[in-house]
Protein backbone atom coordinates (compact mmCIF):
# COMPACT_ATOMS: atom_id res chain seq x y z
CA UNK A 1 0.00 0.00 0.00
CA UNK A 2 1.34 3.65 -0.81
CA UNK A 3 1.83 5.77 1.84
CA UNK A 4 0.93 8.71 2.35
CA UNK A 5 3.40 11.01 3.52
CA UNK A 6 1.48 14.34 3.45
CA UNK A 7 -0.40 13.49 6.06
CA UNK A 8 0.53 13.67 9.34
CA UNK A 9 2.62 10.53 10.64
CA UNK A 10 5.07 11.62 13.75
CA UNK A 11 3.53 9.76 16.98
CA UNK A 12 1.89 11.83 19.94
CA UNK A 13 5.07 12.65 22.00
CA UNK A 14 6.03 15.54 24.50
CA UNK A 15 8.40 16.89 21.31
CA UNK A 16 9.16 19.53 19.13
CA UNK A 17 6.63 19.76 16.42
CA UNK A 18 8.92 18.59 13.11
CA UNK A 19 8.49 18.86 9.40
CA UNK A 20 10.70 16.97 7.27
CA UNK A 21 12.53 17.63 3.78
CA UNK A 22 14.85 15.17 1.97
CA UNK A 23 17.33 16.63 -0.63
CA UNK A 24 17.07 15.04 -3.78
CA UNK A 25 18.52 18.11 -6.53
CA UNK A 26 21.69 16.81 -7.16
CA UNK A 27 22.72 15.43 -10.81
CA UNK A 28 23.83 12.23 -9.33
CA UNK A 29 26.59 12.60 -11.84
CA UNK A 30 29.16 9.81 -9.79
CA UNK A 31 26.44 7.56 -9.49
CA UNK A 32 25.54 7.74 -13.05
CA UNK A 33 21.49 7.73 -13.03
CA UNK A 34 19.36 9.15 -10.05
CA UNK A 35 20.50 8.06 -6.58
CA UNK A 36 17.38 8.69 -5.08
CA UNK A 37 15.68 5.54 -6.75
CA UNK A 38 18.78 3.79 -5.90
CA UNK A 39 17.47 0.26 -4.28
CA UNK A 40 18.30 -1.26 -0.79
CA UNK A 41 16.07 -4.32 0.03
CA UNK A 42 13.74 -3.04 -3.28
CA UNK A 43 12.95 0.18 -1.99
CA UNK A 44 14.18 3.14 -3.32
CA UNK A 45 16.62 5.33 -1.41
CA UNK A 46 14.58 8.03 -1.13
CA UNK A 47 10.80 5.99 0.31
CA UNK A 48 13.46 4.53 2.65
CA UNK A 49 14.37 8.23 4.32
CA UNK A 50 10.76 9.39 3.61
CA UNK A 51 9.23 6.46 5.57
CA UNK A 52 11.54 6.35 8.47
CA UNK A 53 11.34 10.18 8.92
CA UNK A 54 7.37 9.89 9.25
CA UNK A 55 7.64 8.06 12.14
CA UNK A 56 8.69 11.60 13.73
CA UNK A 57 7.35 14.34 11.21
CA UNK A 58 4.28 15.34 10.60
CA UNK A 59 4.69 15.94 7.20
CA UNK A 60 7.61 14.82 4.48
CA UNK A 61 8.42 16.85 1.54
CA UNK A 62 11.56 16.15 -1.05
CA UNK A 63 13.36 19.52 -2.48
CA UNK A 64 14.51 18.60 -6.24
CA UNK A 65 14.93 20.35 -9.25
CA UNK A 66 12.14 19.65 -11.55
CA UNK A 67 8.58 19.55 -9.96
CA UNK A 68 6.24 16.10 -9.47
CA UNK A 69 9.65 14.68 -10.02
CA UNK A 70 8.83 11.83 -7.51
CA UNK A 71 4.90 11.96 -7.55
CA UNK A 72 5.25 8.43 -8.81
CA UNK A 73 6.65 7.63 -5.48
CA UNK A 74 4.04 9.70 -3.35
CA UNK A 75 5.77 12.17 -2.54
CA UNK A 76 5.16 15.75 -3.13
CA UNK A 77 8.25 17.85 -4.70
CA UNK A 78 9.30 21.15 -3.63
CA UNK A 79 11.24 22.99 -6.21
CA UNK A 80 14.52 24.72 -5.87
CA UNK A 81 13.73 28.14 -5.80
CA UNK A 82 17.53 28.72 -6.54
CA UNK A 83 18.70 26.37 -9.30
CA UNK A 84 22.42 25.36 -9.71
CA UNK A 85 23.02 26.88 -6.03
CA UNK A 86 24.08 23.54 -4.32
CA UNK A 87 22.47 22.02 -1.33
CA UNK A 88 21.75 24.77 0.36
CA UNK A 89 19.29 26.55 -1.42
CA UNK A 90 17.12 23.13 -0.68
CA UNK A 91 17.66 23.99 2.70
CA UNK A 92 16.57 27.53 2.31
CA UNK A 93 13.40 26.06 -0.03
CA UNK A 94 12.33 24.11 3.04
CA UNK A 95 13.02 26.81 5.79
CA UNK A 96 10.75 29.16 3.65
CA UNK A 97 8.03 26.13 3.36
CA UNK A 98 8.22 25.38 6.66
CA UNK A 99 7.81 28.84 8.02
CA UNK A 100 4.94 30.07 5.47
CA UNK A 101 3.04 26.81 6.89
CA UNK A 102 4.07 27.70 10.32
CA UNK A 103 6.82 24.86 11.32
CA UNK A 104 9.52 26.01 13.57
CA UNK A 105 12.25 23.27 13.19
CA UNK A 106 12.51 21.24 9.93
CA UNK A 107 14.11 17.90 10.13
CA UNK A 108 16.82 17.87 7.03
CA UNK A 109 18.21 14.56 5.41
CA UNK A 110 19.84 13.64 2.01
CA UNK A 111 18.10 11.01 -0.64
CA UNK A 112 21.66 9.19 -0.70
CA UNK A 113 21.31 8.15 3.34
CA UNK A 114 21.91 4.49 4.03
CA UNK A 115 20.34 4.85 7.28
CA UNK A 116 18.10 6.91 9.04
CA UNK A 117 16.48 6.03 12.70
CA UNK A 118 14.14 7.32 15.27
CA UNK A 119 16.65 6.94 18.13
CA UNK A 120 18.73 9.16 15.92
CA UNK A 121 15.92 11.87 15.55
CA UNK A 122 15.12 11.22 19.06
CA UNK A 123 18.83 12.60 20.12
CA UNK A 124 18.27 15.73 17.59
CA UNK A 125 15.03 16.78 19.39
CA UNK A 126 16.40 15.72 23.01
CA UNK A 127 19.44 18.35 22.28
CA UNK A 128 16.73 21.30 20.77
CA UNK A 129 18.11 24.67 23.41
CA UNK A 130 16.24 27.86 22.96
CA UNK A 131 19.94 29.24 21.55
CA UNK A 132 20.21 27.31 19.03
CA UNK A 133 19.41 27.33 15.65
CA UNK A 134 21.25 24.16 14.20
CA UNK A 135 21.14 20.61 15.75
CA UNK A 136 23.78 18.18 14.34
CA UNK A 137 25.85 15.11 14.91
CA UNK A 138 29.84 16.07 15.27
CA UNK A 139 31.66 13.92 12.36
CA UNK A 140 35.20 13.49 11.69
CA UNK A 141 38.23 15.29 13.02
CA UNK A 142 39.35 17.92 10.59
CA UNK A 143 43.12 18.03 9.55
CA UNK A 144 44.51 20.06 12.79
CA UNK A 145 43.17 17.23 14.81
CA UNK A 146 41.19 19.78 16.85
CA UNK A 147 38.40 21.08 15.54
CA UNK A 148 35.50 18.42 13.92
CA UNK A 149 33.61 18.48 10.78
CA UNK A 150 29.46 18.62 11.13
CA UNK A 151 27.17 15.80 9.57
CA UNK A 152 24.39 17.96 8.11
CA UNK A 153 22.37 15.11 7.41
CA UNK A 154 20.10 14.51 9.51
CA UNK A 155 19.87 17.38 11.45
CA UNK A 156 17.51 19.63 13.06
CA UNK A 157 17.53 23.28 11.25
CA UNK A 158 15.33 26.39 13.13
CA UNK A 159 13.45 28.68 10.30
CA UNK A 160 15.39 31.61 12.61
CA UNK A 161 18.25 30.58 10.41
CA UNK A 162 16.91 31.66 7.06
CA UNK A 163 18.24 35.18 7.22
CA UNK A 164 21.80 33.91 7.90
CA UNK A 165 21.06 31.83 5.20
CA UNK A 166 20.34 34.22 2.91
CA UNK A 167 23.18 35.95 3.10
CA UNK A 168 25.67 33.31 2.90
CA UNK A 169 23.99 32.40 -0.06
CA UNK A 170 24.23 36.29 -1.97
CA UNK A 171 28.29 35.81 -0.81
CA UNK A 172 29.20 32.59 -2.59
CA UNK A 173 28.98 30.45 0.23
CA UNK A 174 27.72 26.13 -1.24
CA UNK A 175 28.86 24.43 1.60
CA UNK A 176 27.01 23.08 4.95
CA UNK A 177 30.56 23.10 6.33
CA UNK A 178 31.60 26.67 5.14
CA UNK A 179 27.98 28.02 6.81
CA UNK A 180 27.68 25.91 9.88
CA UNK A 181 31.27 26.81 11.13
CA UNK A 182 30.66 30.81 10.40
CA UNK A 183 27.47 30.18 12.45
CA UNK A 184 29.20 28.20 15.22
CA UNK A 185 27.39 29.98 17.99
CA UNK A 186 24.02 29.22 16.94
CA UNK A 187 25.09 25.31 16.17
CA UNK A 188 24.59 22.46 19.00
CA UNK A 189 26.81 19.96 18.27
CA UNK A 190 26.41 16.29 19.80
CA UNK A 191 28.30 12.97 19.22
CA UNK A 192 27.06 10.48 16.55
CA UNK A 193 25.10 7.70 17.79
CA UNK A 194 27.64 4.59 17.85
CA UNK A 195 24.97 2.23 15.74
CA UNK A 196 25.65 5.10 12.93
CA UNK A 197 27.15 3.14 9.52
CA UNK A 198 30.72 3.03 8.03
CA UNK A 199 28.98 3.68 4.76
CA UNK A 200 26.99 6.80 5.81
CA UNK A 201 25.79 7.82 2.23
CA UNK A 202 25.80 6.50 -1.11
CA UNK A 203 27.41 8.79 -3.92
CA UNK A 204 28.40 6.12 -6.34
CA UNK A 205 27.70 2.30 -7.54
CA UNK A 206 30.77 1.03 -5.36
CA UNK A 207 30.06 2.60 -2.59
CA UNK A 208 26.18 1.21 -2.98
CA UNK A 209 27.55 -2.74 -3.59
CA UNK A 210 29.95 -1.85 -0.58
CA UNK A 211 27.19 -1.06 1.64
CA UNK A 212 24.88 -3.79 0.46
CA UNK A 213 27.73 -6.35 1.51
CA UNK A 214 28.40 -5.17 4.70
CA UNK A 215 24.52 -5.72 5.46
CA UNK A 216 23.44 -8.43 7.63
Amino acid sequence: METDFNRAGAESRDRVPLTGYILSGGQSRRFGNDKARALIDNQPLLIRIAERMQHSCNHVFTVADKPEKYNDLGLVTLVDELPDCGPLAGLLTALHHAKQNETDWILLASCDLTELKTSWIDLLQQSITPAADVIAFQGEFRKDGKTRLLEPFPGLYHTRLTAALETAIAEGTRSFQKLLTTHKGLVTSIEKPADWPSVAQINTTNELRNYLDQSP
